[in-house]
């Protein structure tokens, strides 16, 4: 049986990781107003028609502020970037021989990884929120392969090999959201991922396909942009329905569950998470 080369210290990583996060968080987030409405030493309060329709301020420019509500948050999505390692990935026609595995015959360093996630939020507790979240990908890789002979070992073949890859996840994220707009977010989740991929070269043999199914852990923390500029975030939720959007950071491993096409690997990313 092939040892599988994830890191033995992902899972102290993830762990490590989100309980910084969880003490930086403890520390750093207050309790934010959504908005000042109170009134300034320096204003006069006067009577106007537009009080009963939520006038509430007008400022030095004349601009009209209106006191709104903010739109209740059920759903999220993020993009999020980074460089995929399939450390373990190998040709099964070839196992355990030179030049089978995937890092001998593609360039890992320009490897880009793109996800996609979409979340449904679950239930709140005083501890944080937990959401259900679906989500898509792809993952795009080029190399030149590897000659079989030995003769030949230290040349560099011609033909070009491009190699994607679809991942499409189901799980869950538990998000350490306890004051109403916390500056710093620590979040975890877990769940399967069923990799697609497609094999093509441009000499005169045919693409190759297959499936492969692994399972996912991860760890991160999301910064919420929209902490410093209330007024900001009430236009967002007014004019787009947006509550707040963050830059997240995070550490997903994924542990493959297939003999013949292992997708373990890490993958360190960044990206966006909007909750609207």
């Amino acid at each position: 049986m092939r040892t599988r080369r994830l890191s033995q210290h992902a899972v102290g990583r993830v762990l490590f990781f989100s309980y910084c996060m969880l003490f930086a968080s403890g520390a750093m987030a207050q309790e934010n107003k959504v908005f000042d409405w109170q009134g300034k030493d320096n204003e006069q309060e006067v009577d106007h028609p537009f009080y009963e329709k939520g006038l509430i301020r007008i400022d030095k420019d004349r601009k009209y502020i209106y006191k709104v509500d903010e739109s209740e948050q059920k759903r999220a999505i993020s993009v999020r970037m980074g460089f995929l390692e399939l450390v373990n990935l190998e040709n099964p026609d070839q196992a355990g021989q030179a030049g089978a595995s995937f890092d001998e015959n593609y360039d890992a360093s320009n490897a880009p990884a793109v996800l996609v996630d979409y979340e449904w939020e679950l239930f709140k507790s005083p501890l944080g929120k937990f959401n259900l979240k679906a989500g898509a990908g792809a993952f795009y890789a080029q190399g030149n392969g590897h000659f079989v002979s030995g003769t030949n070992e230290n040349l560099e073949p011609r033909e070009v090999f491009t190699f994607f890859a679809i991942p499409l996840s189901a799980g869950a994220v538990y998000r350490m959201q306890i004051w109403h707009n916390q500056l710093l977010v620590p979040y975890a989740e877990g769940g399967g991922t069923a990799f697609g991929f497609a094999e093509f070269r441009d000499d005169d043999k045919g693409p190759k396909f297959g499936g492969a199914p692994a399972a996912y852990f991860a760890g991160g923390g999301a910064l919420n942009l929209t902490y410093f500029d209330a007024l900001s975030r009430i236009m967002l939720d007014r004019e787009y329905g947006i509550n707040r959007i963050y830059l997240t950071g995070e550490y997903r491993a994924y542990v493959g569950l297939s003999q013949n096409y292992d997708f373990t690997s890490d993958f360190f990313n960044g990206g966006l998470l909007m909750e609207f």
